[in-house]
């Protein structure tokens, strides 16, 4: 009797879901998101591209003085 009472809630959970999603309209975006852009725009902000070139260049230090 429980997993009756349980599935007709979880349907009906799943129907109001449907419903709200089916009269909910999306906005229409015209610049998705990427994760290209994304990475773009933290490296910016982040400097990582600063940070790899002193790496590279205390591992060349590193190596020439071994």
């Amino acid at each position: 009797m429980k997993s009756l009472l349980f599935t007709t809630l979880l349907a009906l959970g799943v129907a109001h879901a449907g419903a709200f999603l089916d009269i909910w309209e999306l906005p229409y975006v015209k610049n998705h998101i990427t994760i290209e852009t994304l990475g773009h725009e933290m490296s910016k902000d982040l400097k990582w591209n600063q940070r790899e070139e002193s790496l590279r260049r205390a591992r060349a230090q590193a190596t020439g003085e071994n």
